[in-house]
């Protein structure tokens, strides 16, 4: 699984990557870069988060992970897109 959470400004860019490495979501199996935007997305800022699940991140547990990954960025009021590409 490979996704792109796209953000509208580069200090939303940088809060969502703050709060998504935090602990909350310690018990799934992903990595996340901080990366520019693909041009093939449309998106008000050049920087993007590039989500790269595990092994693990698979069925009922992808599915919890970017219910979590909602509910955190919701909570601090970033607004964001996901752009799933695998």
């Amino acid at each position: 699984m490979q996704a792109y959470i796209l953000l509208f400004n580069t200090s939303s860019a940088f809060a969502a990557e703050r709060v998504l490495r935090s602990p909350l979501l310690g018990e799934f199996d992903f990595q996340m870069s901080l990366v520019p935007t693909p041009k093939e997305f449309l998106s008000d800022c050049g920087m993007s988060l590039l989500i790269v699940g595990g092994e693990r991140l698979i069925d009922e547990e992808l599915e919890t992970f970017w219910q979590s990954v909602e509910s955190i960025l919701q909570s601090k009021k970033i607004h964001y897109r996901i752009q799933r590409v695998i």
